[in-house]
């Protein structure tokens, strides 16, 4: 694997290098029915970002009440921090390279992309060409910012990817078509035989061996605008042969080795019941476990999936069964290369 891709991401309330002032109206204001700041953080989450750090250097108290409400919701291991710093004053808690991003702005494309200039040195840039000052998404090395006197991002990045090929949706022109703009259709892997190669019961990190294509298969369904589901039966917590936290480790890793190269979940489900298991507690039938659609109804419900034209795809019959019953196109993985069989099947949306 690659070097790992930083899992730091930093929320700067209008973005202000020096001397400007936060825009707190525009980060907490309602759109949808939730605040701004929360599809900057479900965003930040989905792209696999557990370390999230809001800057709030001039009014820091309704940032902390919005995070003690977040934090009781916030997915396994991802972790949010208010301090009333400003970027420059920040270095003790920022990471070796992070993600920056503006607080009242947003920027529709896969963030991830940046991640394939880790060890390029100093900021990335990601802006839409009409943005304005330090609007966009940064990928930075915190020995970057002692170029940082007063100058615009812009003006250090050492490269720009997506210029003028995102969406930027900003306070006062576009906000309100975020919910809208959020429903979009999904892809559901099967993982053990379709993602991985099927070794038994795979859940330690040395038993990951990713079938041809699968990366780019991931990254294609992100780059197109898709939601990436993993949807995947994992009976051998039933059968007593690993633990619910050795599943999340295991799928830890899988993310580390996608975010790597640009790709990733946006969430997972799996389901560790089968009524021949050995260890009571998980011993029982579930709607969950495939043929049965109930992950993938999980999901759609959480998510806002457009699901008429959502696919599913996986090796097995059961994997067909459940997205048929959920609705869902099937495709059915026969070891081939898997990128090349999804891609004769997605679609860009429209976004």
């Amino acid at each position: 694997m690659t070097a790992e891709a930083p899992v730091q991401a930093v929320i700067v309330p209008g973005l202000c290098v020096r001397g400007a002032r936060e825009d707190v109206t525009a980060c907490l204001a309602d759109v949808g029915g939730r605040p701004f700041l929360d599809y900057l953080v479900e965003d930040c989450v989905r792209f696999g970002f557990l370390d999230l750090l809001l800057l709030a250097s001039d009014r820091p108290e309704p940032f902390e009440g919005y995070a003690s409400k977040t934090r009781t919701r916030l997915r396994r291991g991802v972790t949010l921090q208010v301090t009333p710093r400003r970027l420059e004053e920040s270095i003790g808690a920022l990471q070796s390279s992070f993600l920056l991003l503006d607080g009242d702005r947003h920027f529709d494309f896969n963030w991830l992309d940046l991640m394939l200039g880790v060890g390029a040195g100093g900021v990335i840039a990601a802006r839409e060409r009409a943005a304005a000052g330090n609007a966009g998404v940064y990928l930075v090395e915190r020995t970057a910012l002692g170029a940082l006197r007063g100058e615009e991002l812009d003006t250090i990045a050492t490269s720009r990817r997506y210029d003028g090929a995102m969406a930027e949706l900003r306070s006062g022109r576009g906000l309100a078509q975020l919910p809208e703009r959020r429903r979009r259709p999904a892809v559901f892997f099967d993982r053990d035989g379709t993602i991985n190669v099927d070794v038994g019961y795979a859940h330690r990190a040395e038993q990951l061996e990713l079938v041809a294509g699968a990366i780019s298969a991931v990254k294609r369904v992100n780059d197109a605008g898709y939601y990436a589901f993993l949807v995947t039966n994992q009976s051998g917590v039933a059968r007593g042969y690993y633990t619910e936290d050795d599943v999340h480790a295991f799928h830890a890793h899988l993310q580390r080795w996608l975010r790597a190269k640009g790709a990733h979940f946006d969430d997972i489900r799996y389901c560790p019941y089968h009524p021949d298991g050995s260890v009571p507690a998980y011993a029982r039938r579930s709607d969950w476990r495939k043929p049965e659609p109930g992950m993938i109804n999980d999901l759609m419900q959480h998510w806002p999936v457009v699901a008429s034209a959502s696919l599913a795809i996986g090796d097995q019959d059961s994997d067909v069964a459940a997205a048929r019953a959920a609705g869902l196109q099937a495709l059915r993985y026969r070891g081939d290369d898997l990128d090349a069989l999804l891609s004769r099947h997605l679609t860009a949306p429209r976004r």
